[in-house]
């Protein structure tokens, strides 16, 4: 039974974004709301690795996704 389990398991999804290409092929942003306010490549927030997509907050109520 668990060899059937992994069998149907997923790779880990790992997009990093230490490229100078910004934002990476095969990447979007979307504003649905209010003002649109630009994704960036950070250097000074990120989880892993040395960068990542960054985008500053604002108060009007902007909904922005970045979709891969």
């Amino acid at each position: 039974m668990i060899f059937a389990i992994q069998g149907w398991s997923q790779a880990t999804l790992n997009e990093s974004f230490e490229g100078t290409l910004f934002p990476p092929d095969y990447w979007t942003s979307v504003n649905t709301q209010g003002s649109e306010t630009q994704w960036i490549r950070s250097t000074n927030n990120y989880h892993t690795g040395s960068a990542s997509a960054f985008v500053d907050y604002n108060s009007s109520g902007t909904e922005n996704y970045f979709i891969t």
